[in-house]
């Protein structure tokens, strides 16, 4: 999927696998792979990763501290050499034709390759005198993680959840749910991480968003109409594209992420759009004589090619995002399958049951007046 920017770019689920003991990595590691062993076989997932290894040949920097100390050496001097040497610094910067740039410190690769460089870097003690850093510093072969990383102050391990085909996000955060609070070994837990965080955090308030998101349009529609009947023809239209996009994924085996929400937001409005111009000119009609169903049939019929044209242009634009390969093409897919998928749905409810709706309210209302 394309990047967005705080989020990742893994298609799945990322989160962070704590240990909150601070204990030996080794043994954290073999938990955490016990717990995906276990995860991996809950119908909703795909498959269940991380990167994290302990086997990485490394050097273990052995310092003398009783010489370093009688030699009028700090550990703090030997230190900073070798951030200077072997790591970098930036020493300063300066400003030239018009932009700046970073002093970095670092030594010649071909002078820091080897254990053996110790010898030809110096340190100043506070007497004055030079010593070589091999003089305080012993380098041990070892195994060890090339990163320790933390979150939240302890030591975790990012882990990458794919859902299984024809399950949502949602339905893949239930099941790791379920199967941390059953299997997860004392002195760890786990967090989210990008899109998952934003989704548990935001998945108490989406109810509520769309609640009042459908409670702002149709005091609009009812402003528009004078009416508190007719915006539920237009509303009550909108379901029948969103069936159409939930048919069409699940059908292309796509879980419901963020492309899939993004598709239908849009449908909402271009479907909402054909409702209020069937609604718009049966109105009309009925209020220059015509009868309820014939006011609608009239509007459905004078509506339907500017509906169609609209309509089939949408879809035949967005139809080759599902075919499309390469960088980016899952996320493509998801907008092109739910995209088409629900225009084909929304067509047919635009049409067919729009006019129907507005038969039944538009009468409700008049005789609610009489």
């Amino acid at each position: 999927m394309p990047t967005i920017p705080g989020f990742g770019n893994f298609s799945g689920l990322e989160m962070q696998i704590l240990d909150r003991t601070a204990g030996d990595l080794d043994s954290f590691v073999v938990a955490t792979n016990t717990f995906l062993k276990r995860l991996e076989q809950e119908p909703e997932v795909d498959y269940a990763v991380h990167a994290f290894r302990t086997d990485y040949p490394t050097y273990e920097v052995l310092i003398d501290h009783s010489r370093a100390k009688q030699s009028g050496v700090s550990i703090t001097t030997i230190a900073n050499a070798m951030q200077m040497y072997y790591g970098s610094i930036e020493a300063a910067d300066f400003a030239r034709f018009g932009k700046n740039y970073k002093v970095i410190m670092q030594a010649k690769a071909e002078q820091r390759r080897t254990p053996e460089s110790l010898n030809n870097i110096f340190i100043t003690a506070e007497n004055g005198e030079k010593f070589p850093l091999s003089t305080f510093v012993a380098l041990k072969e070892s195994q060890g993680p090339m990163t320790v990383a933390r979150f939240n102050m302890y030591n975790s391990i990012l882990v990458n959840v794919s859902p299984a085909p024809g399950y949502s996000t949602g339905q893949l955060m239930e099941a790791i749910k379920r199967v941390a609070d059953e299997n997860m070994p004392q002195g760890m837990a786990y967090d989210w991480q990008g899109m998952a965080r934003e989704e548990a955090n935001s998945g108490s308030s989406t109810a509520m968003i769309f609640l009042l998101s459908s409670i702002l349009i149709f005091l609009v529609l009812a402003a528009q109409y004078e009416s508190l009947f007719l915006p539920f023809a237009i509303l009550l239209s909108v379901p029948t594209a969103l069936l159409g996009v939930i048919a069409s994924i699940n059908m292309a085996g796509i879980s419901n992420n963020i492309f899939v929400q993004i598709a239908m937001l849009m449908l909402i409005g271009l479907i909402a759009k054909n409702s209020i111009l069937i609604v718009e000119n049966a109105l009309q009609l009925r209020l220059s004589g015509h009868s309820l169903a014939g006011a609608a049939s009239l509007a459905a019929k004078s509506r339907l090619r500017p509906i169609l044209m609209t309509s089939l242009t949408s879809v035949i634009g967005t139809a080759p995002m599902i075919f499309v390969t390469g960088v980016s093409a899952v996320g493509n897919q998801a907008i092109g399958v739910a995209v088409v998928g629900g225009f084909l749905t929304g067509i047919i409810g635009g049409v067919l049951i729009t006019p129907s709706l507005f038969v039944i309210f538009r009468w409700m209302e008049e005789k609610m007046r009489k």
